[in-house]
């Protein structure tokens, strides 16, 4: 469970879209090139969340 984590293993969980700086938005409708942007801004707070760099200070 989670909960059983050290506090230091809980900062893993604060890497999300509202924290990240990337600019998402709402959409009125989803075409393919705004899925291909989501897809874009969705890679690029994986590849923030899972960098070694910031797992090392975690």
């Amino acid at each position: 469970m989670i909960f059983d984590l050290p506090i230091s293993s809980h900062r893993l969980l604060w890497c999300d879209r509202q924290s990240s700086g990337l600019p998402f938005a709402p959409k009125e409708a989803f075409k393919k090139a705004d899925l291909d942007e989501r897809q874009d801004l969705y890679t690029q707070l994986a590849n923030e969340c899972w960098s070694p760099k910031r797992l090392m200070e975690v």
